[in-house]
This record gives structure tokens, sequence and C-alpha cells, in this order.
């Protein structure tokens, strides 16, 4: 396990709306700042985006996210769009425990609505950039469809999270 303040210099990632616009970030306002990453990752402003919201993660107490290793490819040098994805399944994580407080220690399912969040963003990444194909999401996609995914990533999760410093 990997703590953020490790991540924040390999995450120099690369959203068009009103809400891209720079203003402070608040805690009330995470879960749609990130839902708007996922639709938009690539936009303008994404990048800023991002910073800000990892220096909201490094700063709050509201929120603890484990990074473990549980999203098969990613982070990974050679990985299309791979320290942004990184970062999504992060926040996607931060969200999920801000938005179901009594759930925020089932590690699992805040896991979970880390990789659903990265997907997401990984689908309208290439809806812009269609040689961004990572194969092993895609067939995640296509389990997270079924309603397979957390089944099957389950076990790895257990694994991989049990255990070690979470970061704050």
């Amino acid at each position: 396990m990997k703590t953020i303040a490790l991540l924040a210099g390999l995450l120099v990632s690369s959203v068009s709306s009103a809400a891209l616009a720079y203003r402070p970030v608040q805690t009330a306002d995470i879960p749609e700042l990130v839902r708007t990453l996922e639709r938009e990752p690539l936009a303008p402003g994404a990048r800023k985006l991002r910073q800000d919201l990892l220096a909201w993660a490094t700063q709050t107490r509201d929120v603890t996210v484990t990074v473990c290793d549980v999203l098969g490819p990613v982070p990974g040098s050679t990985v299309p769009y791979g320290p942004e994805l990184l970062l999504q399944a992060m926040l996607g994580n931060a969200a999920f425990q801000l938005e179901n407080p009594a759930s925020k220690d089932d590690e699992e399912m805040a896991q979970m609505a880390g990789i659903t969040s990265l997907l997401r963003a990984y689908q309208a990444t290439l809806a812009a950039d269609p040689n961004a194909r990572i194969p092993q999401y895609d067939t995640w996609l296509v389990e997270l469809e079924a309603g397979r995914l957390a089944r099957d990533r389950a076990l790895v999760i257990k694994e991989k999270c049990s255990g070690g410093p979470a970061m704050a």
C-alpha cells in the first residue's frame, strides 16, 4: 500500500463545464466533481481539478483512502492515462465514503466504488482517444455491466487491501 503523499509526485495528470472553473474545493462538492471527471476526464481544466482534489484528499480527515494493488494494469508506466485513472479510482473511493458514511469503513465497497469510477472515466477517455484502449478494462466493463465485477474483484480486494497503513 502506498500513501497519497507518495502518489502526489507521480500524479501530474492531464472538465469543460462550469464545475471545472477554478474555485476552492469544498467537501460537499467532492462527489459531483468526481462525477464530472468521470464524464470528462480529458477536458480542459481536468488536470487542475485533479490536482485540487488530490490536495483536498491529502488534507481532509473526512475520508481515508487505502491504495492497494487492485487496479490491474494501473499504475503502470506504459498504460495510457495511467496516472489519471489511478487518481480517479482514489477519488471515486473518497466520493463513495462521503456519500455513504455508514459504509465508509467497508473496504470492499469503497474499493469497488473506486474501480467503478475509474471504469467510467476510462469509457469517456476511449470516446475521446480510441487509442487508449486497455484490454483488461474492456473485460471489466463487460463484467460490470453483467453485474459480476464486484464478485470477481472481492477476493483480490480482500487479499491486497488487508493490513498495512492507509492514507488519509
